[in-house]
């Protein structure tokens, strides 16, 4: 949802940077703001997946988001995204946006039920699975859900890739594995593996990985561009591993709503 709502804001030319916490990061104490040279483990694995996919976007870690949004006001931007905003009950907030997925407990988001009587949108998770679920607007009343698509599949160099019907074997360190071991149907599955969510990887964890796949007969190991960045400094040329970046769907007009509170 932090990268869609960056797209509609870039592409309305609006100066926007982006604060998150940077969650077990070296920079999560004191802060800093994103430069190129950062590796995941200064400024965290989603924020580092983040500025691979916005560069050029202000974005700043730390803990104390009050700071990073001094910060971000002192560089001339408009518009500030929060990152798990939810965590800062002490920031007033223009928009907020809860999702939900029905077939979790609230808090596995950081969410409470008792947040959702404030929020602006509450939407659902909709997966090919289950399909209870519903949104509201309660400005409006409008329904819709989300969900994600695949927008690539790439290799360790970034180029384009597609297994077609070679077999694959998952992994993700999420949280919510299940969600892409059920996205990942899409293609040739042939076993999955989960870790924690922020799991730091080990050459152990990849010669395991390798030892399921082979046992699965797949012909390639696929993760989410989050695990990648992990992982990509302890592969060689030819390790069989391809990732996928994915983006959210939603079946009502984000990027209307979301340029009417900005505008």
């Amino acid at each position: 949802m932090v990268l869609e709502i960056s797209r509609i804001l870039g592409e309305s030319g609006k100066k926007f940077s982006i604060v998150s916490r940077g969650y077990g990061s070296l920079s999560e104490k004191n802060g800093t703001l994103v430069k190129e040279h950062h590796t995941w483990r200064e400024i965290g694995d989603e924020v580092k997946m983040i500025s691979e996919e916005l560069p050029g976007v202000d974005i700043f870690t730390g803990g104390n988001r009050k700071r990073s949004i001094i910060n971000s006001i002192r560089r001339g931007n408009e518009i500030i995204i929060l990152d798990d905003g939810f965590q800062s009950t002490n920031i007033k907030k223009d928009l907020k946006i809860m999702m939900i997925n029905p077939e979790h407990n609230y808090a596995y988001l950081r969410n409470f039920k008792f947040m959702a009587k404030e929020e602006d949108i509450i939407i659902y998770y909709k997966s090919d699975e289950s399909r209870k679920s519903g949104f509201h607007i309660r400005q409006s009343g409008d329904h819709g859900e989300y969900s994600f698509e695949f927008t690539s599949i790439q290799t360790q160099e970034g180029l384009p890739a597609d297994p077609g019907e070679l077999p694959v074997f998952g992994f993700s360190a999420l949280g919510d594995n299940e969600r892409f071991r059920s996205d990942l149907k899409k293609l040739n599955l042939k076993g999955f593996r989960g870790f924690k969510d922020h799991h730091q990887y080990a050459p152990d964890d990849l010669k395991l990985l390798i030892k399921e796949m082979n046992n699965a007969k797949a012909e390639f190991l696929v993760c989410t561009h989050k695990d990648f960045v992990k992982i990509s400094d302890m592969i060689k040329d030819g390790f069989p591993l391809i990732y996928v970046k994915n983006r959210i769907k939603c079946d009502f007009d984000l990027k209307g709503y979301v340029l009417s509170i900005i505008e």
